[in-house]
């Protein structure tokens, strides 16, 4: 990745880093100054900085940044686009099938900041504007290419080009090129080093509107004209979080604490508690907090019912009384929602933590099938449950209402920072975390996802 000046786009370009999917991997950033990267930097394993002097081109940056490469491949990670989860072992499985030597990615759709607007390019057009019908800046190569008569020439526009056509032309490079289509966005921001007006430029006659990406992130551009982030200008939606609860009295103190740390200021948290040891006790004096005690046991899928019930907030927010929710986790929440103007948002990928045993494990749902997101993480409009509420179960009542035969469109966005699950003997449902859809994780990694989140609420 080679940046200057975009601070705030590394940053999004780096959580798109992280959520990759390929695991063997490490990242070279190369800039000119400290502002350059945004504060705090993230914990990154194999993140190799390089810094080089103010003015650099861009081509002598990705020089640098390939020679500190210690990878057999390389890959470009431009700052300001986005890329898929997926881009990384997409790109690289023709490479390693033996079927070509550089692959990057055609057909790419191009996102207008300004006008929130998606173009897409006839295959003629795309063919005129970019070198060997690819995007230069979806680049992935095998490393032995870059060499003494093959590097990036010293310029700041089409330098991925020029590396290109002579990898090819001299080395006999063999191109594969794949779809860019849910993979990569070619973003128009008008601080673009290459500057040009989708819908006009070349061929007006050769540019059309289309729809976003089905996995296009809901939180991908802060500033969606149009749209107020919470805490912006604007009417904020009030929240309800809701929690049942059942005999849980070691956990609630800190349940308590994770609400009362949120930064999203309009919100109220509404407790329905049916076990044999109430806890109103433990519940502070808080205007916000509303607890209700049970007579008889009830299923969570009917304590979930009956809270949203007595809910006021427009959007219903999950607040499970045993796990771990970072201060900013509603606002990242309600901004996903708002944005996607979905029914339903959450995370589809998970870390869970094993105090007891010392494990941690990344859950990952497969993609292709029906949407999906983990039901401590849900987050949905009150319309939405008011067309098809819980079932009455304690077991995959959450599945179940994101399942149902009404339509809904359901969000996964990439927050996974902000919420990690605890695996106990209590739980509810038993995590027995073993299968293809959970990853071993670094247990450290996880503890510090909750250090840095109480650092944030002081």
């Amino acid at each position: 990745m080679v940046t200057a000046r975009r601070a705030e786009d590394v940053r999004r370009a780096l959580r798109y880093y992280q959520e990759q999917d390929y695991p063997n991997r490490e990242l070279v950033i190369v800039y000119e100054q400290d502002s350059d990267l945004p504060v705090p930097l993230p914990a990154i394993p194999d993140l190799h900085l390089c810094r080089v002097d103010p003015g650099t081109s861009i081509g002598d940056k990705r020089n640098a940044g390939t020679h500190l490469a210690r990878g057999e491949l390389v890959a470009q990670w431009d700052d300001d686009d986005w890329y898929s989860r997926d881009r990384l072992s997409r790109q690289v499985a023709p490479l390693l099938r033996g079927e070509a030597d550089i692959c990057a990615l055609r057909d790419c759709l191009s996102l207008e900041v300004e006008t929130w607007t998606f173009w897409e390019c006839s295959p003629r057009l795309h063919a005129r504007m970019f070198a060997e019908d690819v995007v230069g800046g979806t680049l992935v190569f095998r490393r032995e290419l870059w060499g003494d008569d093959v590097r990036y020439p010293p310029m700041s526009l089409r330098e991925d080009a020029g590396f290109l056509v002579a990898a090819m032309r001299r080395r006999g490079a063999r191109l594969a090129r794949l779809s860019a289509r849910d993979v990569f966005v070619y973003v128009r921001h008008g601080r673009n080093t290459w500057r040009f007006s989708p819908g006009q430029f070349l061929d007006a006659s050769g540019w059309r509107v289309v729809p976003a990406p089905a996995s296009f992130p809901a939180d991908f551009q802060p500033e969606r004209p149009g749209r107020a982030p919470p805490g912006g200008p604007g009417p904020r939606p009030l929240v309800s979080c809701i929690m049942p609860t059942r005999n849980r009295r070691r956990f609630l103190p800190r349940a308590l604490r994770y609400f009362r740390w949120q930064t999203y200021p309009d919100l109220e948290l509404l407790i329905l508690d049916d076990g044999s040891d109430p806890v109103g006790d433990l519940v502070p004096r808080d205007e916000r907090i509303h607890y209700r005690h049970l007579k008889a046991p009830a299923s969570i899928g009917a304590k979930r019912n009956l809270a949203c019930e007595q809910a006021k907030g427009e959007l219903i927010v999950h607040l499970d009384d045993d796990d771990w929710y970072a201060p900013g986790w509603v606002a990242a929440q309600v901004e996903a929602l708002t944005r996607a103007g979905a029914d339903a948002c959450g995370l589809d990928r998970v870390y869970f933590l094993d105090t007891a045993r010392a494990r941690a494990f990344r859950f990952e749902h497969p993609r292709g099938g029906r949407p999906w997101v983990h039901g401590g993480t849900l987050c949905y409009t009150r319309a939405l449950w008011e067309r098809g509420p819980f079932p009455d179960t304690s077991q995959g009542e959450d599945v179940r209402f994101l399942w149902s035969p009404l339509r809904k469109e359901v969000v996964a966005h990439g927050h996974l920072d902000q919420y990690v699950a605890l695996i106990h003997p209590d739980n509810v449902s038993p995590k027995h975390a073993s299968g293809a859809w959970w990853h071993p994780c670094d247990v450290a990694e996880v503890e510090r996802l909750r250090v840095k989140g109480a650092a944030r609420a002081r």
